[in-house]
């Protein structure tokens, strides 16, 4: 979901469902689902806010099923276009309390470059992001508050012509969390196909 719906003064209100299947070497199996209801209010045309829950199923066996629940708080703030450039910005704050974890506070910090150009009867549009992560399940220590990167590039396309509300995003994302510590940077490469569908 990206905020770009709504108008001046109005409150949203959004559910989503997502499942995402991986694969590797390893594994081809459904990992995870997710179900995040919130609801908006656009301060200005160029601001907004939302608050929300986020209820994700985790698959890490056959057997097991580890729950999730998240609040969250999403705050978007975005320029004015100029020639086809859009930026935007979205700091999330979000309460993780996973099963059989100690629940901490994290934050999310997203800088995103798109366009409202697109070629081809099927609207290809490129646009690019990174989001930077800051937790604080170190134990506090200020020096490994920031844990994590992502950044990621793509285009965004409409593939069936005749059903608009469906859409379809293909990207690589290079993703670095930090383990041992803060000490290590594992990168992680990914290239994702993501298909919604709006109601």
């Amino acid at each position: 979901f990206e905020d770009s719906s709504i108008r001046e003064g109005c409150i949203a209100a959004i559910r989503q469902e997502k499942e995402r299947l991986s694969w590797n070497t390893f594994a081809r199996k459904l990992t995870d689902e997710e179900t995040y209801m919130s609801v908006g209010y656009r301060l200005c045309p160029y601001a907004s806010v939302y608050a929300g829950h986020r209820i994700v199923r985790d698959r890490y066996s056959t057997v097991k099923l580890l729950t999730e629940h998240r609040p969250t708080i999403d705050v978007y703030l975005s320029a004015p276009e100029f020639w086809t450039i859009k930026l935007s910005h979205r700091s999330r704050f979000e309460y993780r309390d996973k099963k059989d974890c100690q629940p901490y506070m994290r934050y999310r910090e997203r800088f995103q470059i798109g366009t409202s150009w697109s070629f081809s009867a099927l609207k290809f549009s490129p646009y690019a992001n990174i989001e930077l992560f800051f937790s604080d399940k170190h134990g506090g220590h200020s020096s490994d508050a920031f844990d994590c990167t992502r950044t990621q590039v793509g285009f965004s396309f409409h593939p069936a012509l005749s059903v608009p509300e469906l859409s379809c995003t293909m990207y690589f994302m290079a993703f670095h969390y930090v383990s041992n510590g803060a000490r290590d940077w594992c990168p992680i490469n990914v290239y994702g196909l993501s298909l919604g569908y709006s109601f």
